[in-house]
């Protein structure tokens, strides 16, 4: 009885892996795993003796590429919250969250910007995501990093010019991990001038345009 019940559990394991494997193969982001022979023949369904070696083989060698990617800068500490470093798995959950209910509300050349539909209490509710666009050419396009670098200089000069109202989004973080770039940022309740220019609405009657 012992035997036959252990046997039931190794095949419902084997089944569960190899369901697991065909989606970790099938997800587009996953490729280098078939197109590197050295990491294909590990987890070809076809050579291996095991679906469950296998797929451990295959998690193993993402968290490895994962770790080699994974960059994190706190560019400001968001108030109420304490500053913390998220390991590899903690960033990845937390981007994964966000791509499952993801709001679009602004794009342009060289990324898009997203809001979490989710309230989540221990983030204020008017932060948004900026994701790079993959590049299917590669042009020379600043990092994610340099990007939130100009972005730390351009909120600290609209800092010193309080007096002509300029917004510009506090920066929270940068992040790299994989194929995902990001910088967290705060929402701010106005027109983009490209909205403006888009008829999408209007200026402000106290705005000096020389100033500006």
């Amino acid at each position: 009885m012992e035997s036959l019940e252990s046997n039931n559990n190794q095949e419902t394991a084997e089944d569960n892996a190899e369901i697991r494997l065909e989606d970790i193969l099938s997800d587009p982001d996953n490729s280098f795993l078939k197109e590197h022979p050295a990491n294909w023949e590990k987890v070809n369904p076809d050579e291996v003796d095991s679906y469950v070696e296998a797929l451990q083989e295959a998690e193993s060698l993402i968290n490895k590429r994962l770790e080699a990617t994974y960059k994190f800068t706190l560019l400001k500490k968001i108030e109420g919250t304490e500053a913390v470093e998220l390991s590899v798995e903690g960033m990845k959950s937390a981007i994964d969250l966000v791509k499952q209910h993801q709001l679009h509300i602004g794009e342009g050349g060289d990324a898009y910007v997203v809001m979490d539909k989710n309230d989540i209490e221990e983030f204020p509710p008017e932060i948004c995501y900026k994701f790079a666009k993959e590049e299917s050419t590669p042009r020379g396009r600043n990092s994610m990093a340099y990007e939130a670098e100009i972005h730390e200089e351009f909120y600290a000069a609209a800092e010193e010019l309080s007096s002509l109202n300029i917004g510009i989004p506090l920066p929270y973080y940068s992040t790299e991990l994989g194929r995902d770039k990001i910088l967290a940022m705060e929402k701010l309740q106005a027109k983009s001038i490209d909205d403006i220019l888009r008829s999408m609405g209007t200026l402000p009657d106290w705005l000096d345009i020389e100033s500006f």
